[in-house]
């Protein structure tokens, strides 16, 4: 739930062998495009291809990827990793205020 998630994954496909899994859970809300998220921005951009993706009690995203490249051999664009960057909105969440009377 970062917002640097970008950073994260770049830095899992450092740490992970070629063919290596990346288990994501994310909030569904934030999502305002998942497909281009799951099957154009990951792969391009961090070297994960999606095995897998399922709603957990219509709140999460379970997903799981594979590394498919190594970070080094992606070519790195500037512009595209800013909007992804902006491709997640921010969680907002609701307070809930217990009134004990």
């Amino acid at each position: 739930m970062g917002t640097n998630f970008p950073t994260f994954l770049i830095e899992a496909n450092r740490v992970l062998k070629v063919g290596g899994k990346l288990f994501v859970a994310e909030v569904v809300s934030r999502f305002e495009n998942r497909n281009t998220f799951v099957n154009d921005d990951m792969p391009q951009l961090t070297g994960f291809k999606c095995l897998s993706s399922k709603v957990l009690h219509d709140f999460f995203y379970i997903m799981v990827f594979r590394k498919e490249k190594e970070v080094s051999d992606l070519k790195f664009d500037k512009i595209r990793m800013e909007e992804f960057k902006r491709s997640l909105k921010p969680c907002i969440y609701k307070r809930r205020w217990n009134l004990i009377k």
